[in-house]
């Protein structure tokens, strides 16, 4: 970016296009914990939901707890992701692109093919949503400092809407965090390659992500 005055020209980068009252939040909140702990501290919280949420969520499954038809709908779909007509679902008698345009199905379905089971789902949903948390984080910790934004990211992780989710049936749009934050994330750190590939698997993961 280069910004022209009268003078001479200056070339600016990201960090001098954040406003001057995000600045003095870090600023105003010197780090108690270092850079390092708080992402060994942020690793170890997911790693430890990530064991105790699949052991929950298997058990949900095993005692035949998760009812609806959306489950049936998603696992009907990606077993027939290459089939004629693709996506096949005897639900909507059509394919499932018809009713919600989710192209991101495909990588799903390869990895449905090879592992068909609905907790197959369950434990891909739970990825993305404790995935969430390191864009999360890096966007935090930029205007906020590390400290804050580990905090910010465990209310994050703990928030009873996030861990209720694998109470629920499997949805597409259970994936949309991790790809949205990685949207901004990147979007910040002026990478816009990689932007513009999550801003797409965004687009692809449903038709009205755009408008959000």
């Amino acid at each position: 970016y280069r910004l022209f005055t009268r003078d001479s020209i200056q070339v600016i980068g990201m960090d001098d296009m954040i406003p001057e009252h995000n600045k003095g939040l870090a600023a105003a909140s010197p780090d108690r914990i270092s850079p390092v702990w708080t992402r060994r501290i942020l690793l170890l919280t997911i790693g430890v939901l990530a064991i105790s949420l699949a052991s929950y969520v298997y058990a949900r499954w095993a005692n035949f707890a998760y009812a609806g038809q959306d489950n049936s709908i998603y696992q009907q779909a990606l077993w027939h992701t290459f089939d004629n007509p693709p996506f096949y679902c005897s639900v909507h008698k059509n394919s499932h692109l018809g009713v919600h345009a989710t192209y991101t199905l495909v990588p799903l379905g390869l990895v449905y093919r090879i592992f068909p089971s609905a907790l197959t789902l369950f434990y891909l949903r739970l990825m993305f949503l404790l995935l969430a948390a390191w864009p999360a984080y890096l966007i935090a910790r930029r205007f906020l400092g590390s400290r804050d934004a580990l905090l910010l990211t465990l209310i994050y992780l703990f928030h009873p809407i996030i861990l209720l989710q694998n109470d629920h049936n499997f949805d597409a749009l259970h994936l949309a965090p991790f790809l949205i934050l990685g949207c901004f994330h990147w979007f910040y750190e002026a990478k816009f390659g990689k932007f513009l590939l999550f801003f797409l698997l965004t687009l692809f993961l449903r038709e009205d992500l755009g408008f959000g």
